[in-house]
């Protein structure tokens, strides 16, 4: 897939944590140690984030249930559109089976 087909939700999941945490894209960029540039196309849809997440969601400080969402978001990135809409599927009826409905 080419960068320019980037689903957005990614990079909104992470700039709502930036949010949370109070850093900037260019503070979360050095923490990461990835470039400014790169770091902001990510931010902003237009490039893939990396490969390997486990180091955003370090410097993020996710733990538990909420890192496991935040790295399968950012997987979920890199995987066809077709296999995205049934992994969403499932999660909404798993949701319905939570709620008992």
């Amino acid at each position: 897939m080419a960068d320019a087909d980037v689903p957005p939700a990614f990079s909104r999941l992470v700039q709502s944590y930036l949010s949370k945490k109070g850093l900037s894209g260019s503070a979360f960029s050095r923490l990461v140690d990835a470039d400014q540039t790169y770091m902001s196309r990510c931010l902003s849809a237009r490039r893939y984030p990396p490969e390997s997440l486990e180091p955003w969601a370090d410097a993020l400080d996710l733990k538990g249930e909420e890192r496991e969402r935040f790295l399968e978001e950012g997987y979920l990135t890199r995987t066809h559109p077709y296999i995205v809409s049934l992994v969403e599927r499932q999660r909404k009826e798993l949701d319905k089976l939570r709620r008992g409905k």
